[in-house]
């Protein structure tokens, strides 16, 4: 999955993925999968992007 996503390899999607969120990627999704969905049903952190696209964040080799 990470080289489909234009990483060269696992390890560099866990590095940019923690970089970019504080957090490794298996802990985001346990404490992601914990928190209950907010009143509308969707999974939002109130005042708080949680899903952003950043350009250039991303090394294609």
């Amino acid at each position: 999955m990470a080289t489909a996503c234009g990483f060269s390899d696992q390890a560099h999607m866990n590095r940019e993925f923690k970089a970019m969120s504080g957090r490794s990627p298996r802990r985001f999704r346990s404490e992601r999968h914990a928190a209950p969905p907010g009143p509308d049903g969707v999974d939002r952190v109130p005042g708080q992007v949680t899903s952003v696209v950043l350009p250039g964040r991303v090394s294609r080799s």
